[in-house]
C-alpha cells in the first residue's frame, strides 16, 4: 500500500493557481507464486479558471519513448494514460482508477544468441478509467483503456 499528496502551483501573467493531487495504490500477492493484484487511484483539483491551460491537468501517453531513461513503469502514473497522445486528455480536476495484474516473470533459457541475449520477462496486464470535469457535465469527459506491458 502506498499513499501520495502533492501540491503543485504555476504563476503565469501575475497569477498563482494551485493544483493538489492524491493518489492511493493498494496490492495484494496472489496464491499465484511473484503474481500480484494492484488498485491504483488518483484525484486532483486545481483552483484556477477552467478555460486558462494552467489550471488543468494532463493525461495521455505511456509516459516512455525510445529514447528515455526514466522506470519503464511510468504507464502506472496518475498522468498517463495509455492508448491516448501524450496531453491528448486535459480538465480541471480528474479522477482515475486503475486495476494492474503482475504476471510472474517468465525465465528463458535460450533465447536469442551471443551479445543478445533475451533472459527474462516480466508481463503486466492493466485497465485504467479517467474521468475529467467533474464539476460540470458540460465538459466532463470519460475514457477508458486496457493494455498489456512487457519488460525484460
Amino acid at each position: 500500500m502506498t499513499w501520495e499528496i502533492g501540491t503543485r502551483a504555476n504563476y503565469v501573467d501575475g497569477d498563482l493557481i494551485p493544483k493538489l493531487a492524491f493518489a492511493f495504490d493498494f496490492g495484494f500477492a496472489l496464491p499465484w507464486k511473484h503474481s500480484s493484484i494492484w488498485l491504483r487511484s488518483a484525484a486532483g483539483t486545481a483552483f484556477g479558471k477552467r478555460e486558462d491551460e494552467f489550471a488543468n491537468f494532463y493525461f495521455g501517453g505511456f509516459g516512455n519513448n525510445w529514447v528515455d531513461r526514466g522506470a519503464v513503469k511510468r504507464y502506472r502514473e496518475y498522468y498517463t494514460m495509455p492508448g491516448f497522445e501524450l496531453n491528448e486528455i486535459g480538465g480541471r480536476n480528474f479522477a482515475k482508477t486503475m486495476i494492474e495484474w503482475n504476471l510472474p516473470p517468465i525465465r528463458f533459457a535460450r533465447v536469442g544468441r551471443p551479445g543478445f541475449f533475451l533472459s527474462w520477462a516480466r508481463t503486466s496486464v492493466f485497465a485504467s478509467h479517467l474521468a475529467t470535469g467533474l464539476d460540470d457535465s458540460a465538459v466532463r469527459r470519460e475514457v477508458q483503456n486496457a493494455g498489456i506491458r512487457s519488460t525484460s
